[in-house]
């Protein structure tokens, strides 16, 4: 019986690293280029995939699929997990606010008191129990499941509560600030 090469690989067999390089660094070389990656960071990739190829060789049982199939399954796993793992650097990255250089100016103690004026007479309009929940979520800072515990109301319904009381103190707020704007536009 003839030993496959990822039989040899997994035995550490002379010159079988070499030869997995030869039969299959081309098609992983060809799957990490077509997913784009540049040619540095390419190599490392199929640099990596290689290692993880040679040290998962005794895995590979050979009446499950061919050596290639193997190999590709696990170039796409390692490829996929790069281009997450880039994708969540990326998206970490722009969560980031880059701190401007120049601050906005501080509001008059005046503009603050018509701000908050503006937000009690918006939760005015909500129903009693919707300006508990707001109250429970933002001026005590409980969560969810434990304002739904405290109320015994649904999990669900605390979530839409706040979200539409929220919603409407937003809007309330920057029809407010519109207004402002529009009074000091008119004013001489």
């Amino acid at each position: 019986m003839t030993t496959t090469l990822l039989q040899r690989v997994a035995d550490r067999h002379d010159g079988a690293a070499s030869e997995l390089l030869d039969s299959f660094g081309g098609l992983v070389w060809s799957l990490v280029r077509k997913r784009g990656f540049a040619s540095a960071e390419a190599e490392d990739i199929v640099q990596d995939i290689l290692v993880d190829i040679w040290q998962s060789a005794h895995r590979y049982k050979s009446e499950l699929g061919s050596e290639a199939t193997f190999v590709a399954t696990i170039a796409r796993r390692r490829i996929i997990d790069r281009i997450r793992k880039r994708t969540s650097a990326a998206s970490a990255h722009a969560m980031i606010e880059p701190v401007p250089d120049t601050f906005a100016p501080v509001p008059s103690p005046g503009e603050v008191k018509d701000d908050v004026s503006a937000v009690l007479a918006a939760m005015s309009e909500l129903s009693p129990d919707q300006q508990q929940i707001i109250r429970m979520s933002v001026v005590q800072g409980l969560s969810h499941e434990q304002i739904a515990r405290a109320t015994n109301m649904p999990l669900g319904t605390i979530k839409t509560y706040i979200r539409r009381g929220m919603m409407r103190v937003r809007d309330a707020l920057q029809i407010h600030n519109q207004t402002s704007i529009q009074k000091v536009e008119v004013q001489p």
